[in-house]
């Protein structure tokens, strides 16, 4: 409570939004490795700023959405493809997470922007708060995007697997996961992402032999 009141606190809304962008950051850095989907850090710093953002203007998240979405592009377009540009990548994901709750009425908007960074944004606010309506959405740009932005896409499929357990929900992600399969038989190289799909379907199965059998 002490912090929900802290971070409420009139003025300044954008300095605490950062403040806890960089506690996710710190906690990113110090993992040493990519976790698949947000962490409890990430989740509970994302409903703070959240409940904050009621009382301030939403061009105020949005502003420190983009400069988010800036520093992505910036580490994608000046450092060579390797393992230390995918850990600066997956520390802005990090401070992308803190946001996804307050920027959720931005989601329609960001994936349909241009940029990069922005389409970025609006993937990592699926793996927080997943939404069935975007699942296809998902699978699309998975399937369409070989880059770090494709790979969060089905990580935020994988935390869809684990939190929609009906008929129908399952029957989209599987949908989804097929057509980035399809789309990765075309590719040379292998991809991260193949080992998140595997974990989609062990999810998918999980779920289907706990129906057959309640």
């Amino acid at each position: 409570m002490a912090n929900l009141e802290e971070i409420s606190l009139p003025g300044g809304f954008a300095a605490k939004i950062r403040k806890e962008a960089r506690r996710a950051a710190n906690q990113a850095v110090n993992k040493g490795e990519q976790a698949e989907g947000p962490t409890a850090v990430e989740i509970e710093a994302a409903e703070k700023i959240g409940i904050a953002a009621l009382d301030y203007d939403l061009e105020v998240v949005r502003m420190q959405l983009r400069q988010f979405a800036a520093e992505y592009e910036r580490i994608r377009s000046i450092m060579p493809g390797g393992p230390e540009r995918t850990r600066r990548m997956q520390v802005v994901v990090a401070k992308l997470r803190t946001l996804a709750v307050a920027a959720r009425p931005l989601l329609a908007e960001l994936s349909a922007s241009r940029s990069v960074g922005e389409r970025l944004a609006a993937v990592v606010m699926l793996q927080v708060r997943p939404e069935i309506d975007w699942i296809s959405w998902l699978g699309e740009i998975g399937s369409q995007d070989m880059t770090f932005v494709g790979h969060q896409a089905s990580v935020a499929l994988l935390t869809a697997s684990r939190i929609f357990d009906n008929s129908k929900s399952q029957l989209q992600v599987k949908q989804a996961i097929t057509k980035i399969k399809d789309a990765l038989k075309k590719e040379r190289r292998k991809h991260h992402r193949e080992r998140v799909l595997d974990q989609i379907e062990r999810e998918l199965q999980r779920q289907d032999s706990e129906q057959k059998t309640a």
